[in-house]
């Protein structure tokens, strides 16, 4: 019996193929595979007439580990056209020698290929049926984007091949884009809606927000409308110093057709970030500057008190003027529901309903006449002598900035009636830099991972070791009106 051969065909071409990735084709000698094996060249010679049978079988198994690996849409599961896309300019950013063998050669005419061949095109459109975005549209459609879609995505992987410096993060954006761009005037040019939504991204997360990642999705199930997104819970202190980028982002506000605010309820109402980008807007422009667009809000949460945060935002969007469709609210583990997100497509496609057909919509919470109140005591007339003069002191905290306003007044009688009983802090004084971030890492050891004024007032002047302070607060509610009424 002769003896059992330990290099074997598939270990010659394992081997041949992992040279070929490295040092390219031009490398690809029997020697070299030996060399690689830790043989001589009589077993590769054993297993193939000629290196010609060799190179072909390098060939067919680099076309099968492509297909397999870069273009069998595993980037982007839920978009598989443009994860195919994108995994071609990988291969040629993060595979070249690979990329040049496929694609550069001339040896094999692997997908998509320049001109690919009528099987691989029917392969391709079938595949390209797959994708949400795609759904609907007929072949010779489908056709048409994949061929204007191949010259772009070729274009990008020759600039990834030869300037590694282009970042992942460039290459994704740029092909969506485009992509994006593709589909869009596909639509127009077949009389499909196109509505264009924006996105008020409320939450202290920002892009990594796990609230946003529900709005990316429906983004993808809804292709053929546009959604523009700002990241507003970090832009806060420069909406405060500057009044114009305020206007300019309600100027866009007023040119799309919907509204979408979109925030996390971490405890019974909106981010700290989001109610103050409210304010803001309306000491910006007054008497409903939204009138007629409509506005729908989508939040997660645990499901604990969600309903007030939905109220206070219903309440304030009636007050701009928008005309409200009652919020989404999903829970923290409903993204990783099938069923539920069925539900919230099913939601956002009556929102999409309610908004071409012109639906009208009912105020829920109807305005509130304020009849403003000026509160100036007489403080010589006051009496503090039926009060208590002995006790635990009283740290009053209070956010004050108006010299001559009613909160003020009204510290001043606090403390004139408790006399020397009452500390006074003003909270606008601390060096306060930016609302919670919701990141929960204070949970740990009572540490904010903000590095401003506010532990050291927390902890060490409002609190102090051995402190029996009660504390007290003061401020001015600033909500709208009609943010009063539940």
């Amino acid at each position: 019996m002769p003896p059992q051969q330990t290099i074997t065909r598939e270990k010659i071409v394992a081997a041949a193929f992992t040279l070929v990735r490295k040092k390219g084709f031009h490398a690809l000698s029997a020697r070299n595979i030996a060399r690689t094996l830790s043989c001589s060249t009589q077993p590769i010679y054993s297993c193939f007439r000629s290196m010609k049978a060799l190179e072909e079988a390098v060939t067919d198994h680099a076309r099968s580990y492509v297909a397999e690996t870069y273009l069998a849409g595993n980037f982007f599961p839920r978009e598989p056209f443009f994860s195919m896309g994108l995994g071609y300019i990988q291969m040629a950013k993060n595979d070249p020698q690979l990329f040049d063998l496929v694609y550069q050669s001339g040896r094999t005419r692997a997908l998509p290929g320049a001109d690919p061949p009528a099987r691989h095109q029917r392969a391709l459109i079938e595949f390209m049926k797959t994708d949400p975005r795609l759904r609907g549209l007929d072949e010779d459609t489908l056709s048409r984007i994949l061929k204007h879609m191949w010259i772009y995505t070729h274009g990008l992987a020759m600039l990834a091949r030869n300037n590694p410096e282009y970042s992942d993060v460039w290459i994704r954006e740029t092909l969506h884009d485009m992509g994006r761009i593709m589909i869009t005037r596909i639509y127009q040019e077949k009389g499909i809606p196109i509505n264009e939504f924006f996105v008020i991204n409320a939450s202290p997360k920002t892009r990594h927000s796990i609230t946003l990642q529900h709005l990316y999705f429906l983004e993808q199930q809804y292709p053929q409308h546009r959604f523009e997104m700002v990241h507003a819970a970090n832009q806060i202190p420069v909406y405060e110093k500057n009044r114009s980028a305020v206007q300019e982002l309600m100027e866009t506000v007023k040119t799309c057709d919907a509204l979408i605010w979109c925030f996390p309820v971490y405890y019974t109402s909106v981010p700290s970030q989001l109610k103050r980008l409210i304010e803001l807007f309306f000491k910006t422009e007054q008497g409903g500057p939204f009138k007629g667009k409509y506005a729908t809000a989508f939040t997660t949460s645990i499901n604990f008190f969600d309903h007030t945060a939905h109220n206070y935002i219903q309440g304030v969007s009636e007050d701009l003027g928008f005309q409200f469709i009652p919020s989404y609210s999903a829970h923290m583990d409903d993204f990783f529901n099938a069923d539920e997100r069925e539900k919230m497509t099913q939601f956002f496609g009556w929102f999409v309903r309610c908004i071409e057909q012109n639906i009208p919509v009912q105020r829920k919470y109807p305005p509130l006449d304020i009849i403003p109140v000026r509160y100036r005591p007489d403080l010589e007339a006051l009496d503090g002598s039926n009060m208590p003069s002995a006790g635990p002191g009283i740290l009053l905290l209070t956010d004050e900035q108006d010299t001559d306003g009613n909160l003020v007044h009204m510290t001043r009688v606090f403390t004139r009636l408790l006399k020397e009983r009452v500390e006074k802090k003003n909270i606008r004084q601390i060096g306060l830099k930016n609302g919670c971030l919701g990141c929960c890492t204070c949970g740990w050891d009572n540490t904010c991972v903000q590095k401003d004024g506010f532990v050291d007032f927390s902890i060490k002047r409002s609190n102090p070791p051995g402190s029996s302070s009660l504390p007290a607060a003061s401020g001015t509610i600033t909500c709208q009106p009609s943010g009063k009424i539940f």
